[in-house]
């Protein structure tokens, strides 16, 4: 999609957003159901923050994408480290780090419930694209001399995929 393999959702900063959303709701004491829908939030306004940086340049290309994404996933992850530096050191922290390193500790079947709606929707919207996002490994021109509306499929490509990081 973005004709370089070195791009994933930690160098887009989809996975950077998401963590500061949980980590934020972990400081502030939320609940878990809120927390995971500040995860989801938080990793879909990373997404907008970094079409809203490529935007500046004036275009819609690959490079400023990938750019933007890199300065957001920076960006968050300072955040992150922030609130761990100002976390309860006792309390607060641990539960931070553990979130942080991903753990089943907490996981329930209400949870894998509550997340299976958006992914389904997401997983189901990227298999029905299939076809033209193959299409997209190829350059911009010849995908759109094909009729693939490149920016359009990249964008849905993109927030489909932040939903099923951010899930």
């Amino acid at each position: 999609m973005f004709q370089n393999p070195l791009v994933d959702p930690h160098i887009i900063g989809v996975t950077a957003g998401s963590a500061f959303g949980g980590t934020l709701a972990i400081l502030l004491g939320v609940g878990s159901l809120l927390m995971m829908a500040s995860t989801f939030f938080f990793g879909l306004v990373a997404l907008g923050l970094i079409y809203a940086l490529a935007a500046l340049q004036g275009r819609d290309s690959t490079l400023g994408l990938i750019l933007s994404g890199i300065i957001l996933s920076g960006f968050f992850a300072a955040l992150v480290s922030l609130m761990q530096y100002l976390a309860d050191s006792e309390e607060t922290l641990p539960n931070i780090v553990f979130w942080l390193l991903g753990s089943f500790a907490t996981a329930s079947w209400h949870k894998v419930l509550l997340m299976s709606l958006p992914l389904a929707v997401a997983a189901g919207a990227l298999w029905k694209l299939r076809w033209r996002i193959n299409l997209l490994a190829l350059e911009e021109r010849d995908a759109r001399s094909l009729g693939v509306p490149v920016a359009a499929l990249r964008r849905g490509v993109l927030v489909c995929c932040a939903v099923l990081v951010a899930a």
